[in-house]
């Protein structure tokens, strides 16, 4: 019996020429129609009924078998629910050949040490498509590469594989709801030897349903990060999601990104995730029934029910919907075939010809540049990039600006309603502000109001707690929603002002405007070499339905109990800060934007060892260790740590992340130190970031972030040990550098 696929791959009946001895010769639509009406003479009227289901059933096999007849659609649906085995011999040359539009990526960090592999495929001149997992941001794409070829050839030996960078004049198209990437390559290899249009592209077809449950999938992948592989056995489509395909094919880590083939090689899908099975709690199960335990078990213990891939046409919908006129999504949409010789081969016997695609390949054509190749070059050294100015915004675009900020005069504050541990849902979702689980000394509240009996003070996005001895956040927390941010008015900051309820005593400008003895580099006129570090980032709390409230949240992070002491340079990485939190909120909440972030000071943190010259640090934390008193400039402890707890919710469960940033070089080096020597030493000495576990946090500041915090911190670090991501206690130098 023939395989009805070979219609789809041949496209014309005449082409499709077998001979078999307990067969007829199929030579023509008419005689293979008669042939399957005779084997399928005992269908059940039943079954031709017209549903909404078999219609669509029947539409889809009419478009297989390239015929307007109905009823033959019928018989052809049968035989594809049924399955078949055989395909034509140029199943696999076509396979050979478009496979040749696939690659590894190489992830690396700012080091340039691989951290990880996935897949990728070329869409479009110049246009390579992954996973937003894969490559979450820019920042993420510029320490990462592109390796065609990175396979065997027919007699099994290794091939050279051809390396190229990925070309961010063009910023990429990253989608965390959909979770694709879409990212320029460059035009040559990194050596300069091979040119990037050799490897052709593999065309996207819009249409939905170029796929069936039960038809035969394959998927070529790297798995694991190893020379190209296909899957070709027990690779059925199991169900349709709205916007994605399961599947049963194998898969394993560097799979990610690989392009989901159905038999006629049309791409149907982009391969994301496995989906393993879970209980009510949609807690992960083993395949004996337990709940898996990141901790105790090992990955292979999972039971996986199916493998996941989003769909072609959901993504080419999205792009056409909402990315049109970035010039990336032009190039996929009018993306034409790559331009392939074709080789006629005669059948000698029956008098018929096939014409199948040849690929060519080589390293000797020059590219087709295209419009994405005609921006000027952007300078920026790969190995030298610094997270000061690698640290990548990722949250969408404000939903206005705000055009002035409120006059503070006269306001009491006393319609604040502040922090809502409730802001990401009830029970399992709930987030509250941290309790004192430690009592240090410089973990005693600040009280305030009517007979000293209140504690936290609250603001329009956000609430603070204040040291009594240090007169600084013990923490910080604020509800951000990315749906309804604000911009800044370009008329500048608000000025700092003191809290009306605190009657002076928490720290103003007779601190951060007196000098302390000891200036910077950077510092200019300026008195002291501190400035006021935003516990609460500003951006975090410009948010509202309106630009009237988002103007008067974004105003009170300009109050003092929200500034911490921060050197000039040290401060700057506050656009580092927010790039951490829009980056979780891309990775944990793509769909709600929402986030509850917890900040504040680590008082009296151990010291660490490194060298700042070396640019090295070791990691600044160690739970159990001795306290060491920070220093002290005007009377003031300078806090030399600070924390940060970013908790989100897919609607389901919670996510967290937890970073910590240290200053300690700086103020190492500004304690009494001759002026000359702390600004050259100032000058290349950064700000470390790294990120850590929430229960490091907890033991370094003596606060218990509660058992939702907790149990999202488990979610976090199981999502990281199946995703092979960034380990607690990793230097982040970029966004390249972490990986949820």
């Amino acid at each position: 019996m023939m395989n009805p696929t070979l219609l789809d791959q041949s496209r014309t009946l005449q082409r499709a020429v077998s001979r078999d001895a307990t067969l007829k010769q199929v030579v023509s639509d008419k005689n293979f129609k008669e042939r399957v009406a005779n084997e399928e003479r005992d269908v059940k009227p039943a079954f031709r009924d017209a549903t909404p289901t078999f219609n669509e059933e029947r539409s889809f096999a009419m478009r297989r078998a390239g015929t307007a007849d109905p009823d033959f659609g019928t018989r052809i649906f049968e035989r594809i629910i049924k399955g078949n085995d055989l395909v034509p011999v140029n199943y696999l040359e076509r396979g050979v050949s478009v496979s040749q539009a696939v690659c590894r990526i190489r992830l690396m960090n700012t080091s340039q040490e691989t951290v990880g592999f996935a897949t990728g495929f070329m869409v479009g001149r110049g246009v390579l498509l992954t996973n937003q997992h894969v490559l979450p941001t820019a920042a993420h794409a510029r320490f990462a590469r592109a390796e065609f070829r990175f396979e065997h050839d027919p007699s099994g030996g290794d091939r050279v594989p051809v390396v190229f960078d990925f070309d961010l004049r063009t910023r990429p198209i990253i989608r965390a709801d959909l979770d694709f990437c879409l990212v320029a390559v460059q035009p040559q290899s990194v050596d300069g030897q091979a040119f990037r249009d050799n490897f052709g592209w593999l065309m996207l077809d819009s249409t939905v349903g170029k796929t069936f449950p039960n038809e035969y999938l394959t998927i070529i992948q790297h798995p694991a990060g190893e020379r190209k592989q296909v899957c070709v056995r027990e690779n059925r489509l199991l169900e349709y999601q709205d916007h994605t395909l399961w599947y049963q094919t194998d898969t394993v880590a560097g799979s990610s990104g690989s392009p989901v083939f159905n038999n006629s090689w049309q791409v149907v899908a982009l391969h994301h995730s496995g989906v393993p099975d879970t209980n009510r709690k949609h807690q992960i199960l083993t395949t004996d029934g337990r709940v898996y335990n990141p901790d105790e078990m090992k990955e292979n213990l999972i039971a996986w029910k199916a493998n996941e891939g989003i769909r072609i046409s959901s993504i080419l919908a999205c792009l056409r919907g909402e990315h049109l006129d970035h010039r990336l999504a032009q190039v996929v949409l009018t993306a034409t075939p790559y331009p392939v010789q074709r080789s006629t081969t005669a059948d000698g016997v029956h008098g018929a010809s096939v014409t199948v695609p040849v690929f060519v390949g080589g390293a000797t054509r020059a590219p087709h540049l295209s419009a994405l190749d005609a921006t000027p070059e952007a300078a920026e050294p790969r190995a030298e990039l610094r997270f000061d100015v690698v640290f990548e915004s990722t949250k969408k675009p404000p939903k206005g600006a705000i055009a002035s900020f409120p006059s503070r005069d006269g306001d009491d504050l006393s319609n604040r309603k502040g922090y809502q541990a409730d802001f990401l849902g009830v029970g399992m979702l709930r987030v509250p502000v941290p309790t004192i689980s430690k009592n240090h000394s410089f973990n005693k509240p600040m009280t305030w109001g009517p007979g000293n009996k209140k504690t936290v003070l609250p603001y329009s996005r956000h609430s603070v707690l204040l040291s009594q001895e240090r007169r600084l956040a013990i923490w910080a927390a604020v509800n951000v929603n990315d749906n309804l941010r604000f911009s800044q008015p370009s008329s500048g900051d608000p000025n700092w002002i003191k809290d009306p309820r605190l009657n002076g005593r928490d720290i103003g400008d007779e601190f951060y405007k007196k000098s302390p003895g000891v200036t910077t580099a950077g510092q200019g006129t300026r008195k002291s070499p501190f400035d006021r570090g935003h516990q609460v980032q500003q951006e975090d709390a410009t948010w509202g339905n309106t630009a009237a409230p988002a103007a008067k949240a974004s105003a009170d992070t300009f109050y003092f109990p929200n500034s911490a002491p921060q050197i000039l340079k040290f401060n700057q990485s506050g656009k580092a800060w927010q790039g951490l939190e829009d980056y979780c909120i891309e990775v944990f909440a793509a769909q709600t934007g929402r986030a509850c972030v917890i900040s504040g000071a680590i008082f009296d943190a151990p010291k660490a060892s490194g060298s700042p010259t070396a640019g090295t640090l070791a990691l600044p934390i160690n739970p159990t260790g001795a306290r060491v008193a920070d220093p002290k400039f005007l009377g003031i402890r300078v806090p030399k740590a600070f924390y940060k707890v970013v908790v989100c919710s897919d609607g389901q469960r919670l996510r967290a992340a937890a970073f910590l940033m240290s200053q300690q070089f700086q103020l190492d080096a500004l304690k009494g130190t001759p002026i000359v020597d702390v600004q050259e030493t100032l000058t290349s000495v950064q700000a470390r970031i790294f990120f850590v576990k929430v229960q490091d946090v907890a033991s370094l500041t003596g606060l218990d972030f509660g058992a939702n915090v907790k149990a999202a911190q488990v979610n976090t670090l199981e999502a990281i040990r199946l995703g092979r991501g960034t380990q607690p206690g990793t230097e982040l130098r970029s966004l390249a550098d972490l990986r949820l």
